[in-house]
């Protein structure tokens, strides 16, 4: 990590606490109260939970792990402090042996080196993490701590998201079981149908707002497929959606989506086959699946359209050229956010919590030539997408909004220059007349009944695989380092695993690609002939112990979609009673589910009893509060926009990378928010502060930053003026700026001096510099500019005394010897 440097002063102060502590890092913060009292408010309830990796940027003076050390541990968690070097140079922090399992401290680099090795990187693969600053790190005076923060955040993020990328496939296997029952359809039937025809792809970006018109009137020349977050917006508008498209396995999927219920009951919905089940499960219309059916049965859909990722995006253009289309045109789908801010169309959640305000993000180039901000999922889905459509020269791909990220192969193309002709026919054929309807039962229940039999033969079959493990790792008892009994042991197990193989090969594959986090301890780096018996026999023990616990897991996920199946079955029962079926609906988060059930079995409502009447009124009631609810998580993430310390945090970064044009962003997206909240105003007159003093106009920058309301003002916009009243020369401002940032630091008293000497008070400079040389008797360049202070007015005595205190703070000093080898000379003439 490259960091600014530093002027961390080597100077201690002893609180009246007894606490040690560098003022240039901690201020006064120690003084009033002591750190044990201030950690307990800071950190009270956030460093128990178990098995997690808590990362410190700063050791607050090496106080902070000390505080940290008398607490009691959480079993299974780890505590890494990350300091910079300069400060590790001046601190001598040793730990116990004992202690350095749970608690390690370290500089950027070598931070950096061990992100994802050994012991942090389950932690991070698995979302475990959490990122603390010190005190003297989170009160942002040190430029180096704020580019720290900035670089750590920004590293373990990205390694997050690169070990997701290899994890996330427990999630989606997890999902395609649970959606056996509603992957009855595969997409392949839509391929081909629109050879040489034109079709929109209308994803939830800013871009949208601005084609919403176009789209409509220009409807009828071309396919609609929109992605199910923006899809009932377009319906709304009066624009045809032909298809919906939905990938997404979280639940948040359905918080963003819900909307796309709205729309008429015969739209057809292409999903992933890992879609959230409270989409798939509860859509009205017809479903058509991309991918496998089944983890463990690939040949089935060999030829089925593929789900690709990141973005449903991605999956839908996919889709489209699957379709035949040789002219792609894309709107939203802007894979970046725009010039206010906002990361997605009007109408949409994130669109109402307002622009992105503290959230650092990458650039990226936009048709027009501008930068944007765009998050590294965003990131992703551009590199994927350009590797995506490489292959497809026969097809045009343009993109409507100058404002998108700029994708290789997608050209930008105004609306007025779309050359559109009415398109014939917009029916979709060939979608099998059983997915628009339940109605059905027979073809229904014979197609449960084989999807039954399939995973339960496939449990049957992971049981014997995970019997046959066990019996491996038995045998592993028997390793020894005697190479030769350990060989014999090793070509028993070597027996079984070429049986699984051979009887197993396909769910041998799925365990295999299932566990792929849990059989990373099994590889090594090591070279082969650098292996001991011991290193062979331990990655022995650990591929199975992975294949055992991956299992186990595995066949937990079998049996959920083996329950989903077993529920639609009842569902076709007529004797199944509907409280059976209401209890299984609400714990899978289904309720409108009771809508098949009741087209199914009771046209007419009067042969239902009174209970059963009562009860689907109740799963009607539920599935309506499940389309106006959002879950309180997806609120909490987007309220994170508004938190002034990630604001402040994103202006402080953008000023030390001099990034004028990120600043200017976030000045104009402030703008929109100001009048709801005075700390938004504060931010935004600092961010301008900032930006003015870059483009070189401090008086422009001086007068922002005086509209902050003095009272509220902190060190760090005290700092700039005075940095802007001495570029001005305006002493006054800076005497009385000083005055009060005093307050924050004393090292700020020398500076203040200094002042007090240029505006001719130098008996008040001269007290200054002694208060502040009182405290710090050992700071020896403020021994020396008072020395040179007191020759410069003629007191050569105080000078001489000033250089000889910097000679006994730092015996080495040759300047100082210097100064008092030529005062000698002028104090003791006849000596010479």
């Amino acid at each position: 990590m490259q960091l600014p440097h530093t002027s961390i002063m080597n100077t201690f102060a002893v609180s009246r606490f007894d606490e040690v502590y560098l003022p240039s890092i901690n201020r006064n913060t120690f003084e009033n109260l002591n750190s044990k009292t201030l950690y307990d408010k800071v950190f009270t309830n956030i460093l128990t939970e178990q098995d997690k990796l808590y990362i410190f940027i700063g050791l607050d003076s090496g106080l902070l792990p000390n505080y940290l050390l008398s607490q009691n541990i959480a079993d299974g968690a780890q505590y890494v402090f990350v300091e910079l070097p300069e400060v590790l140079a001046l601190l001598n922090i040793e730990l116990e042996p004992e202690k350095q399992k749970y608690i390690q401290i370290m500089n950027p680099e070598k931070f950096e080196h061990n992100l994802d090795k050994g012991r942090y990187r389950i932690f991070i693969t698995k979302g475990l993490f959490e990122v603390h600053l010190s005190l003297g790190a989170s009160s942002h005076h040190i430029e180096a701590y704020n580019e720290l923060t900035h670089q750590l955040k920004d590293a373990v993020n990205k390694s997050h998201f690169q070990e997701q990328k290899g994890f996330n496939q427990q999630m989606f296997v997890n999902k395609q079981l649970a959606n056996i029952a509603e992957n009855r359809f595969p997409a392949s039937v839509l391929k081909g149908q629109f050879k040489n025809k034109t079709c929109v792809i209308v994803a939830g970006g800013p871009s949208l707002d601005t084609h919403i018109d176009w789209l409509k009137q220009n409807s009828s020349n071309f396919i609609i497929i929109a992605v199910s977050r923006i899809a009932a917006k377009l319906h709304q508008y009066g624009i045809p959606v032909d298809i919906v498209v939905c990938i997404d396995p979280n639940y948040i999927s359905f918080d963003v989506s819900q909307s796309m219920f709205k729309l008429p009951n015969d739209t057809l919905l292409v999903q992933s086959y890992h879609a959230c089940p409270a989409i798939s499960a509860q859509w009205p219309g017809p479903i058509l699946y991309m991918g496998n059916r089944f983890p463990w049965i690939q040949k089935d859909d060999a030829d089925n359209i593929q789900s690709i990722g990141p973005t449903v995006s991605n999956s839908a253009i996919n889709l489209a050229v699957e379709m035949g289309f040789n002219r792609i045109f894309l709107s939203g789908v802007d894979l970046c956010y725009s010039k206010t801010g906002l990361t997605h169309a009007n109408g949409t959640l994130e669109a109402n919590v307002g622009p992105n305000l503290g959230r650092i993000r990458e650039w990226v180039e936009t048709y027009e030539g501008f930068l944007a901000e765009t998050p590294i999922q965003m990131l992703e889905a551009i590199k994927d997408l350009e590797n995506q459509i490489t292959p497809h020269t026969h097809i045009h791909f343009y993109n409507l909004s100058s404002a998108a990220a700029k994708v290789k192969g997608i050209r930008y193309i105004p609306l007025n220059e779309c050359q559109l002709t009415p398109l014939k026919n917009r029916i979709i054929k060939h979608i099998p007349p059983a997915s628009f309807s339940p109605l059905n039962i027979v073809q229904r229940h014979a197609d449960l009944i084989e999807c039954k039999h399939k995973v339960t033969c496939a449990i049957s079959d992971l049981n014997q695989i995970l019997n046959e493990t066990k019996c491996a790792l038995n045998l592993t008892k028997n390793l020894t380092l005697n190479s030769i009994s350990a060989t014999k042991t090793i070509n028993k197990i070597n027996r079984i695993e070429q049986k699984l193989n051979r009887e197993h090969s396909t769910l041998c594959q799925l365990i295999k690609f299932y566990g792929y986090f849990e059989f990373t301890y099994f590889l090594t780096s090591r070279n082969t002939d650098s292996w001991t018996q011991s290193h062979i026999n331990q990655m022995t023990i650990q591929y199975y112990k992975a294949f055992e616990k991956t299992i186990i897991s595995l066949l937990a996920a079998f049996h959920v979609g083996k329950n989903r199946l077993a529920v639609r079955l009842s569902e076709l029962d007529p004797s199944t009673p509907l409280t059976v079926l209401a209890d299984k609906w609400n714990i899978y988060k289904q309720p409108a589910r009771s809508k098949f059930w009741k087209i199914l079995h009771y046209d007419n409502l009067s042969t239902l009893s009174y209970a059963d009447k009562i009860l689907l009124t109740n799963l009607e009631n539920d599935f309506k509060k499940q389309c106006q609810n959002i879950s309180q998580y997806y609120e909490r993430v987007l309220q994170k926009n508004l938190n002034i310390n990630s604001i402040l945090d994103k202006i402080l970064i953008l000023k030390s990378q001099k990034n004028v044009y990120g600043l200017n962003q976030l000045i104009q997206n402030l703008a929109t928010q100001s009048k709801k909240n005075e700390l938004i105003m504060h931010m935004y007159h600092l961010a301008k502060g900032f930006k003015l003093h870059l483009e070189g106009l401090p008086q422009e920058a001086l007068d922002t930053l005086l509209n902050i309301t003095p009272t509220k003002l902190t060190e760090i916009e005290l700092r700039e003026i005075i940095l802007l009243a001495f570029e001005l020369r305006n002493l006054t401002l800076a005497s009385e700026t000083l005055k009060k940032i005093i307050d924050y630091s004393d090292e700020y008293m020398p500076q203040f001096a200094h002042v007090q000497r240029l505006q001719g008070n130098h008996q008040a400079a001269i007290n200054t510099y002694l208060d502040y040389l009182n405290k710090y008797p050992k700071d020896t360049k403020t021994w020396l500019k008072l020395g040179r202070f007191m020759f410069d007015i003629n007191q050569a005595e105080a000078a001489h005394t000033a250089f000889s205190n910097a000679l006994n703070a730092e015996p080495s000093n040759e300047l100082a010897r210097q100064y008092i080898n030529e005062l000698d000379k002028i104090l003791n003439p006849q000596a010479q």
